[in-house]
């Protein structure tokens, strides 16, 4: 190809090139899902269920409530069912065929929880991946304890499960003190990758950095679905499915731009023996 040639074939390639990012952005698909399990435990009352707590806690050992009362530590663990996306991602793209590209923790803050068992105080908390699934959370509340049995979330057997657990920091944050909706970005592990695309539990935990840390919010069974803890999952196709899409948008357009000039008469058809006569 002389010089002339591959400077006037450049534009197209570059045309596709921005074309793929074009249709790799644009074709980009978000899952919601909600939290399907999640239990607080606390240190300072070791064998008790809160599973259906309205409320969910990581909290320090030096953390107090609203009147000064010690609380202790508190760590919750949640889990989300991946395999809801893993359809959704294998309908959009071709099984397999896409990738990850975000993962958020969306949770809903409260500031000053009413009930006194919830501590209050600046800091902050880690959300780490674990292996440990086999929990289940249990019927007690703050209103009414109960004593967990079994694999019923307590602070003994959260112990025990994390202990027996591989685990993976996702990210650290700080309480804001403020109520509402909190998005927090989590890094991509490769755990929490092969639990999403495998479409298996994902399971997370919720665990104080500062002594003095108090931070609440919403469990599934707290203030509706809307404030219930969330996983935010956002995947592309891989770079072949988009260079296909690409790749067909770019022809399409192509055989537009043939048919105006062929409609513009700029590129005629011939002419019947009649016309010519």
């Amino acid at each position: 190809m002389s010089p002339p040639a591959r400077c006037r074939a450049l534009p197209r390639w570059v045309a596709v090139g921005v074309l793929l990012s074009w249709v790799t952005a644009a074709t980009a698909a978000e899952v919601v899902l909600s939290a399907t399990a999640d239990a607080m435990a606390r240190e300072m009352a070791p064998t008790t269920n809160y599973g259906t707590s309205g409320g969910l806690a990581a909290s320090g050992s030096a953390a107090v409530n609203g009147a000064g009362q010690a609380r202790g530590r508190a760590e919750t663990i949640l889990r989300f069912e991946a395999g809801p996306a893993v359809a959704a991602f294998d309908a959009a793209y071709g099984s397999g065929d896409w990738t990850v590209t975000s993962i958020l923790l969306e949770i809903t803050e409260i500031a000053e929880p009413g009930n006194p068992l919830f501590a209050r105080g600046a800091g902050d908390f880690s959300i780490r991946w674990t292996s440990g699934d086999l929990w289940s959370e249990g019927p007690g509340s703050p209103q009414a304890p109960t004593t967990g049995v079994g694999d019923e979330v307590t602070w003994n057997t959260l112990t025990a499960l994390i202990g027996s657990s591989s685990l993976a920091p996702l990210g650290n944050f700080s309480r804001l003190g403020v109520d509402g909706v909190r998005f927090l970005p989590l890094t991509p592990a490769a755990e929490l990758l092969a639990d999403i695309g495998a479409g298996s539990d994902v399971s997370l935990l919720a665990s104080p950095l500062t002594d003095g840390l108090g931070m609440t919010f919403y469990s599934r069974s707290g203030a509706g679905a809307a404030s219930a803890p969330k996983l935010i999952i956002r995947a592309v196709p891989e770079p072949c499915t988009a260079g296909l899409i690409a790749l067909g948008l770019f022809l399409a357009r192509g055989n537009r731009s043939r048919s105006t000039r062929v409609s513009n008469g700029r590129l005629n058809p011939p002419r019947s023996r009649a016309s010519r006569d």
